[in-house]
């Protein structure tokens, strides 16, 4: 879900490059329609502003189990920590690289192990911030 049709151009075809098939919406209503018409794997949510906090509250509503990442400006670091607080599985700060953002879908979408560290806490990563999750 972007805004920004460039953007998601340049995204889908990173996606592609890495062996997934990306449909584009512009908003959260249209990530809801998507979500009646399909099942997707994972959702890439970006949170340029907060409105689309709302969107991500209705995508959880829709379906508890979808992996959604949030996509932030790494200066807006409150935001990714409330995105996760309110349901996102996981989140990055942009700018980010092919490389980071491969990783966290093959692990989102159960291709790969999540890490785990000690105690039974689930480790939420992104490229400059490293946020657990106890209990």
């Amino acid at each position: 879900v972007n805004e920004d049709k460039g953007c998601s151009l340049r995204l889908a075809d990173w996606l592609a490059a890495g062996g997934y098939e990306a449909v584009i919406v512009r908003n959260g209503g249209e990530a809801l329609v998507l979500l009646k018409d399909m099942k997707p794997d994972l959702i890439l949510l970006d949170l340029p502003v907060m409105h689309e906090m709302g969107a991500l509250r209705l995508i959880r509503a829709a379906d508890a189990q979808l992996p959604v990442i949030t996509m932030v400006e790494a200066a807006d670091c409150d935001l990714a920590v409330r995105s996760v607080e309110q349901g996102a599985s996981a989140f990055l700060l942009k700018p980010f690289k092919l490389q980071r953002l491969l990783r966290l879908l093959h692990i989102e979408i159960g291709e790969a192990e999540r890490p785990v560290h000690g105690c039974g806490r689930e480790a939420l990563y992104s490229e400059n911030l490293r946020l657990e999750k106890v209990g």
